[in-house]
């Protein structure tokens, strides 16, 4: 019989992988940089048929337990946004190539303050179709 997902996280193989997340984290939420209150390590996204402890350790991060909430919470927000967008009109590429610049930004509260220059570089690149897949994904712009 398979264990529960709160059993697994039990399981020794988890708990040594945690306090490597932690120690590497220095025992600190990586969102509001909270020592104090009981940490959690938070798995980004969760890949069908892995167990705890079998994620990459940069699929997972230190957390409090408010910050913690919050991501559990919220992280639909994230599926709903480019629902929306696609509904909206948007390609699914067009959505790859905004990741792309996202992810030149700092990670974050202050990557936040580089999106309005981010925005201004949008009217820069070349939104057409391009050849080389890596391009696109990378993020590099055509001007």
């Amino acid at each position: 019989m398979e264990k529960t997902y709160s059993e697994k996280l039990k399981d020794p193989r988890w708990q040594k992988k945690r306090l490597k997340i932690m120690e590497r984290d220095e025992f600190m939420c990586r969102s509001c940089y909270d020592t104090e209150n009981t940490l959690n390590v938070h798995h980004k996204y969760y890949i069908q048929g892995r167990k705890p402890w079998e994620y990459p350790e940069d699929l997972l991060v230190t957390l409090c337990e408010g910050c913690h909430a919050w991501e559990e919470e919220n992280k639909t927000i994230v599926n709903d946004f480019a629902r929306v967008l696609l509904s909206d009109g948007y390609l699914a590429s067009e959505l790859v190539k905004l990741l792309a610049l996202l992810r030149k930004l700092p990670v974050g509260d202050i990557g936040l303050s580089f999106i309005y220059d981010a925005v201004k570089e949008y009217d820069k690149i070349d939104w057409s179709c391009q050849k080389d897949s890596q391009t696109q994904i990378s993020g590099e712009k055509n001007l």
